[in-house]
């Protein structure tokens, strides 16, 4: 009695691929939610299924059951076209496939085949005959239409397939080109195996060796997926985010030899764009040691170290990572660089525009307290000369009326007096203000000129005062605006004069420095206390309100003249009794 099933040698090739096949499927859908996984995982299970059937159509001894067993490897032989279609897209991240309904009409001729291989007796457009040969129990199958159309479409698929994996091998990073490069030959083990048997010089007739050549691909894809990593990154994924970020990446391992680096750090540090892989990091970066020294630091870096890196004209963001096994043992280092010289001149502008926002707030403020200033000077200064002048008026008129001239005329004369301390108020003010806006043209000048012009504008005070001025025979010669200097030295002498001794002894001079010249008004007054110190130089301040006649805007207009003429001022109190000394201060002229 014949046996229906003989196990061969084919047989047992045919079990090596279904287990191999088994195995592949279980460790890739572990990984189903990387791209490329579940295509790669259906394929190998639509090859076991095609080699586990196969295991018994070699084994079959009988027509018929050759026949039941090769409808049943239909199931995995019309279905490894479109899934490594679907896995070379994936893989190589060009979809001409992607629609649905597309992926339906594709599966049109696959069905149809499949539905005519289990009907093939009525027609025989799959299989028109089939022969026993050898000792081996294997099949010759005589091919039909509906196969051969089925053979084009798949080789077409095929094709283009390996079209994909052929293109994107020379686009990928070295790193990842074997995978594509392997992955490609596996591939054309299965094209040739399958051309090994379809021609009539098969040297072992009815030998499947296609299943032969998808051993040898499955062994070739398992040390890509195990050995290469196949699925921890796709490699075109990586090659589009890393090359094309703005961000320079540089990779190294603990040994300091560089494992990945892309195309922003060459060009942000005008690197020579080289296959640098498996180098010293130390070799590349040798035109920036700093960036050496930032890679070698031992310091562990509990998250990241943050630097700014200077490099010609660019200012670069340098940011350095330890990376780390399971077990928290160091395994390399991550550098991150950024082109920061954009956002740094922004900084800049934005601290300059900030500041001078500050300054016009700072500005504007003064001008507030200016403002009420002068509105309490024109309140209360001039209130109260007004109030005299009318006051006065009256009484003038009044005594007119009654023939009394010599009250006429000593009313007469404070009238007078009224109106000169409200035109000079008035002058003062006006004064105040002419300067912040006024632009003048600083000239050279003899300060000894100003001195004088200011004594003969007080001449009056002073010999009404028996005031007596001590002052150097020669003065020097400073950068300025003469009609503002001798205001400076009127207010001065004024206070000095007004503050001062009974009788008042001013004594003025200078001192030199390579840049300035300090001039200065000593009186021999009582002095000046704390609080009299910190009210100096504000609108509206007297010195000493109760003991002498002003109305304080002497010192505020001196302050805003030497602001004006780029010069300075500053007060020193002497020992209590021995008077004050009032400085300021003007360019001298260089050479």
């Amino acid at each position: 009695m014949q046996k229906d099933y003989i196990y061969t040698l084919p047989s047992i090739i045919y079990i090596c691929l279904a287990c191999l096949s088994l195995i592949l499927v279980l460790l890739i859908w572990r990984k189903r939610n990387t791209p490329g996984a579940k295509p790669t995982s259906l394929f190998f299970l639509a090859l076991f299924i095609w080699a586990f059937a196969y295991i018994f159509e070699s084994a079959a001894t009988n027509v018929e059951g050759k026949l039941l067993w090769s409808q049943i490897a239909y199931l995995g032989t019309l279905s490894t076209p479109m899934l490594f279609l679907a896995f070379s897209q994936e893989y190589c991240n060009r979809r001409l496939i992607h629609k649905p309904y597309a992926w339906i009409l594709l599966g049109i001729i696959p069905m149809a085949t499949f539905i005519l291989a289990w009907t093939n007796n009525s027609h025989h457009l799959v299989w028109t005959d089939i022969t026993i040969q050898g000792n081996q129990h294997l099949a010759v199958y005589g091919h039909g239409i509906a196969f051969w159309v089925f053979f084009i479409y798949a080789y077409i698929l095929i094709i283009l397939s390996l079209g994909y994996l052929i293109f994107t091998a020379f686009r990928l990073h070295k790193i990842y080109r074997q995978q594509a490069i392997s992955t490609s030959i596996a591939v054309s083990f299965v094209v040739a195996g399958n051309i090994l048997y379809m021609i009539p010089s098969n040297p072992i007739p009815g030998m499947e060796w296609t299943l032969l050549g998808f051993l040898l691909c499955s062994l070739i894809l398992s040390y890509n997926i195990l050995g290469l990593k196949l699925f921890n990154l796709v490699p075109i994924a990586r090659t589009h985010l890393v090359d094309t970020m703005t961000s320079g990446m540089l990779l190294v391992d603990k040994a300091g030899r560089i494992k990945d680096i892309n195309q922003s750090f060459l060009s942000h540090l005008n690197i020579q764009n080289i296959d640098y892989l498996g180098q010293p990091y130390s070799e590349v970066l040798c035109n920036t040691p700093e960036l050496i020294d930032m890679l070698s630091d031992k310091n562990v870096f509990e998250n990241q170290k943050i630097s700014e890196f200077h490099h010609h004209d660019q200012i670069l963001d340098v940011r350095i990572s330890d990376l780390a096994s399971k077990n928290h043992k160091m395994t390399g280092r991550l550098l991150l660089i950024n082109d920061i010289t954009d956002l740094k001149q922004a900084e800049q502008s934005l601290q300059k525009t900030n500041k001078l926002l500050s300054d016009q707030i700072e500005n504007s403020n003064k001008l507030i307290l200016e403002l009420d200033a002068y509105a309490h000077t024109v309140a209360h200064d001039l209130k109260i000369p007004l109030n005299s002048l009318v006051g006065f008026s009256e009484l003038l008129t009044e005594e007119l009326q009654s023939g009394n001239s010599e009250l006429a005329g000593k009313y007469s004369t404070q009238i007078t007096s009224s109106a000169d301390k409200m035109v000079q108020i008035i002058e003062e003010l006006l004064l105040l203000s002419s300067v912040r806006s006024q632009s003048v043209e600083l000239q050279s000048l003899n300060i000894g000129k100003s001195v004088g012009l200011a004594q003969d504008r007080i001449s009056e005070l002073i010999k009404a005062s028996k005031t007596v001025i001590k002052q150097p025979d020669q003065w020097p010669e400073v950068i300025g605006y003469e009609p503002w200097i001798v205001v400076i030295w009127v207010n001065y002498l004024s206070n000095a004069i007004k503050y001062g001794g009974d009788p008042p002894e001013i004594t003025i001079g200078y001192d030199e420095s390579p840049e300035v010249i300090w001039f200065w008004v000593k009186d021999n007054g009582a002095g000046l206390n704390k609080d009299q110190l910190n009210q100096l130089f504000k609108p509206y301040s007297r010195l000493s309100p109760h003991t002498a006649d002003g109305h304080g805007l002497g010192l505020s207009i001196v302050k805003r003249i030497l602001e004006k003429l780029r010069g300075d001022y500053n007060v020193k109190t002497l020992d209590e009794g021995n008077g004050s000394v009032f400085l300021f201060s003007l360019p001298r002229i260089s050479g």
